[in-house]
């Protein structure tokens, strides 16, 4: 474990009330200390129930006094989706299952005028992530990672057979991921109201719009929109939202950077 420790560029600590049952807290403080000393790049993420939670006022104020805020946090919520749904029936069920942004998710039933689904990007369509069988996926959504076979649109490759280049390569001209990336699924399945976020993107079966030029123009609109937020703004819409700016702790540049 110390060696793939040694070998990431970055390393975070996950904590939540119920893994601190099985490892307390004391522990992973001292493994976070021992690399914050050796100059380690580290984060925590942290998962709570919501913004009142009293867990995560106590565990995020804990951070902030043990390690005098070097150690940014990016702060989640448990919601209904992948092992949680059954553990969490207290929880209201967001239409996008609880991985997209709240105020996405309220409105992904929502159609315009025309009749047409809105256009809700999803910045998680380039969110490598590697399986538990070796599985690249292009998103982190639970639903996919676990489940079997992986979305042909969504499947970047394997970690036996795939390198990083490969894999990054195909993330970044995937049609469908690009369309998704400045789209979002609902408009480029012409979904139906009340259909939800991410179940439509996991069943997605169309064809890519063409990149035309006015295509990769709204494509760099989004992402320049979304690279203005940074990562403050990119916690706050899909983690929860007051401890967004948590993940600019430790870091000068770190509020302006993805």
């Amino acid at each position: 474990i110390a060696g793939a420790i040694e070998a990431a560029d970055h390393f975070s600590a996950s904590l939540d009330a119920f893994h601190e049952e099985e490892v307390p807290r004391k522990s992973v403080f001292a493994v976070m200390r021992a690399l914050l000393a050796r100059g380690k790049d580290l984060s925590f993420h942290l998962t709570g129930s919501g913004p009142d939670d009293p867990y995560l006022r106590d565990v995020t104020a804990e951070i902030r006094r043990e390690f005098h805020d070097r150690i940014p946090m990016l702060v989640g919520r448990v919601r209904p989706v992948g092992r949680a749904r059954a553990g969490a029936p207290a929880l209201r069920p967001l239409p996008g299952r609880g991985t997209v942004p709240a105020p996405a998710a309220e409105n992904a039933g929502t159609v315009t005028g025309s009749g047409v689904a809105p256009a809700l990007p999803c910045a998680m369509a380039a969110w490598p992530t590697v399986g538990f069988d070796g599985t690249i996926t292009a998103c982190c959504n639970q639903d996919v990672v676990d489940h079997r076979p992986v979305p042909g649109h969504l499947r970047l490759g394997h970690a036996g057979a795939d390198d990083w280049s490969t894999v990054r390569e195909r993330c970044l001209t995937s049609g469908t991921l690009r369309a998704l990336r400045t789209y979002g699924p609902l408009r480029l399945a012409g979904a139906p109201p009340g259909r939800g976020y991410c179940e439509t993107c996991r069943e997605l079966e169309v064809t890519p719009p063409p990149h035309t030029p006015a295509a990769a123009f709204l494509e760099r609109r989004v992402l320049d929109m979304q690279l203005a937020g940074g990562g403050v703004g990119f916690a706050g819409r899909y983690g929860c939202p007051p401890y967004g700016d948590l993940v600019s702790l430790g870091h000068p540049g770190r509020k302006h950077d993805l």
